[in-house]
């Protein structure tokens, strides 16, 4: 099997610039990489998500936490089902996109 990837958008549906301290994966299999971590408000960025699924049969379920700075974090879940030749991703509700919308930190 080869790593897959999936592409998530995500906008800042805030009144003022957020920071994006990290993004951290439940297993070394899955792999998170922001292309930016400030948004200013209404601004959109992307993560980029590996999944490898050497070793992997059947549903496998992995997170990704978000760490937005002065926020609680945000979780988004994966199910990749891999068969014998294909993998096939979804994060549930929000397959390709999801926003972060935060309090307001005054």
């Amino acid at each position: 099997y080869e790593k897959v990837y999936h592409t998530f958008t995500f906008t800042n549906t805030s009144d003022h610039e957020i920071r994006i301290d990290s993004a951290v994966a439940s297993c070394g299999c899955t792999d998170p990489k922001l292309k930016k971590n400030i948004l200013l408000p209404g601004e959109s960025s992307e993560m980029e998500v590996g999944f490898d699924p050497f070793g992997k049969k059947g549903r496998d379920v992995k997170t990704i936490t978000v760490f937005v700075e002065g926020e609680e974090p945000r979780v988004i879940k994966i199910i990749a089902d891999v068969e014998h030749w294909k993998v096939l991703i979804d994060s549930g509700d929000s397959f390709s996109s999801f926003s972060i919308p935060v309090s307001n930190q005054n």
